[in-house]
Parts: C-alpha cells; sequence; structure tokens
C-alpha cells in the first residue's frame, strides 16, 4: 500500500523544523542511515536545525552516510560556487558524518563518473531516506521536465528556467554565471530511495505542486512520478499549497 502524506506548515521556519524532526528520528532508528540530500535555499533552515540539534547534543551523525543529488559540471572541491562548497558551508562543516559523496563532476569521462555514482550508492545498500527540493518547473535533482523517465545518474543541460531561477537564488540576476550543465540522479535511481521526503516553500513553487500532487503523473511534471513511490511525505508551507483543493 502506498503511503503519501501531505504536512501543511506555517512558513519556511516551521518547514525546516518539522523536516529536521524526521531526519533526526530515522537517524535514532538507524544509526547507520544512509541519507539522500540536496541544495538550493529551500534546505537551509533544514540544516540550520539539525546543526542546532547537534550542538545541543540531540544529533549524533557519526555513522550517518550522505549521497548528494547533484553537482554542476566540472565544479566540485575548490570551487565557490560548486555544491560541494554549498553543503559543507550549510552542513558538513558544522556535523561530522561518516561520509559524505558528491557526483564527480570533474572526472574527464562523464559516463564513468555517473556510473561509478551509482555503483557506490548500490554498494551502500541504497539510500534509505531521500530528501528532495523541487524546481518552480516540476523538476527534482536536476531532472528537467522531459517525455522521458532518467534512469540513473546522467548529465543533465538546465533549462532556461532553471538557469533563470539560480540566477535569481545565488547570482544576483546574471543568468551568464550560472552553469549550464549538472551531473544528477535520475528519476529511478531517486524513486529507489526506501522514503522520500519532499519540501517545498513559497508561492513561486505554488504551480509546480499543484501539478505535482493534482495533475497527470508524467515525466513532463517530473516531481509527479514521486505519486508512484511507496512511503513519500510533502512538507509544504500555507504559500505552496495555495492552489491546492
Amino acid at each position: 500500500m502506498k503511503n503519501l502524506t501531505v504536512i501543511s506548515c506555517k512558513d519556511h521556519a516551521e518547514i525546516g523544523s518539522v523536516t529536521a524532526k524526521l531526519i533526526a528520528e530515522q537517524i535514532k532508528k538507524n544509526p547507520n542511515l544512509v541519507l539522500g540530500l540536496p541544495t538550493g535555499k529551500t534546505p537551509i533552515p533544514v540544516y540550520q536545525e539539525l546543526c542546532k540539534m547537534y550542538d545541543d547534543g540531540n544529533l549524533d551523525c557519526s555513522q550517518v552516510t550522505t549521497f548528494n543529488l547533484d553537482e554542476y559540471l566540472h565544479r566540485g572541491k575548490g570551487d565557490p560556487d560548486s555544491y560541494y562548497t554549498f553543503m559543507h558551508k550549510n552542513l558538513f562543516d558544522h556535523i561530522p558524518f561518516k561520509e559524505s559523496y558528491f557526483p564527480n563532476a570533474k572526472l574527464y569521462n562523464i559516463g564513468r563518473s555517473c556510473n561509478n555514482y551509482d555503483v557506490l550508492i548500490e554498494e551502500h545498500g541504497g539510500i534509505d531516506l531521500q530528501i528532495l527540493g523541487v524546481g518552480s518547473n516540476g523538476h527534482i535533482a536536476f531532472n528537467e521536465p522531459s517525455n522521458d523517465i532518467s534512469d540513473m545518474t546522467h548529465l543533465v543541460a538546465l533549462t532556461f528556467q532553471t538557469i533563470s531561477d539560480n540566477a535569481n537564488k545565488f547570482y544576483n540576476g546574471d543568468i551568464n554565471k550560472v552553469p549550464r550543465y549538472a551531473i544528477s540522479m535520475g528519476i529511478r535511481q531517486i524513486l529507489k530511495a526506501k522514503s522520500i521526503i519532499l519540501i517545498a516553500n513559497g508561492e513561486e513553487k505554488a504551480k509546480a505542486i499543484y501539478d505535482t500532487l493534482e495533475g497527470a503523473v508524467t515525466p513532463r511534471v517530473p516531481a509527479s512520478l514521486l505519486r508512484t513511490h511507496q512511503d513519500v511525505t510533502f512538507i509544504i508551507d500555507e504559500k505552496a499549497a495555495s492552489l491546492l483543493d
């Protein structure tokens, strides 16, 4: 039986608190949890709350392994705008984890890099809990709207909508500074996670959330494919939920 839960929160801060508590509960149940993590502005309050829990002595991640969803092509350790840097700034520099992995976006052979990442995930027994954000066009990780369901980790050409959104969020509106390509977990890889939590806030995500939860299940709205999963929770604020019945 499928378990689809929608949790409505007052605002972005409450999303962070609720999501962090759910993650902490799973870590307490399984100290060896394999955790899939996103980047972007939406998960920042989640990471802040996890850091507070750790500082207060209420969270032990020393045996937790993390896998990040994606990384900009040719970016990585040492690049200020890489997702590696983002995650260390917001989480990994504050909480010690057992291991933290990213797609190797600097490897010359991208196909080999993608395959290696999938193999690494499988060697760890797969992802137990995957946290996701959602783009304004319904993308999850960097899986853009398409006619096909992406399989495993792969190279992605970002759409203009995603480039524009990221420019406004992180590059002061300058689209010329936003990378055009990324390596991303595929939809089928994401759906292999045992449990999934998707978080979304703000009115700019309202259409994507409506299409995800009440529209057709289609790769044209990648997040809608989560409705085929056995255990998925949507945690959204009032603005993101504003178009739902």
